[in-house]
């Protein structure tokens, strides 16, 4: 998923990132980047197995010195559409310029 969102707005896929989320408790918890020490990281965990529920979202935080933040929302689970790689479904606008000018 994070690749998809960085293509999207066409970014480099050169710096660490994290999704961070709320449990049905409130706890926050997250998932790494696969380079960070902490687990549980990206590359171990689907994101049909995030507990998320349909409305809520998780943050994406990419580049941690320059702290980009995309919100992801679940707007519907549909077990008839399952795919093997997520996919931009729709843009709106231009993307930022990921270095400024």
């Amino acid at each position: 998923m994070a690749s998809a969102i960085l293509s999207a707005v066409e970014f480099d896929h050169d710096h660490l990132y994290k999704f961070t989320y709320r449990t049905r408790f409130g706890v926050s918890e997250r998932v790494n980047h696969p380079y960070m020490n902490e687990g549980p990281w990206t590359s171990e965990v689907l994101a049909g197995e995030v507990p998320l529920r349909v409305g809520q979202r998780m943050t994406f935080v990419f580049d941690f010195g320059d702290r980009w933040e995309f919100d992801v929302n679940l707007e519907r689970v549909d077990p008839d559409m399952a795919i093997e790689e997520p996919a931009v479904l729709e843009t709106h606008g231009e993307p930022p310029a990921q270095y400024g000018r």
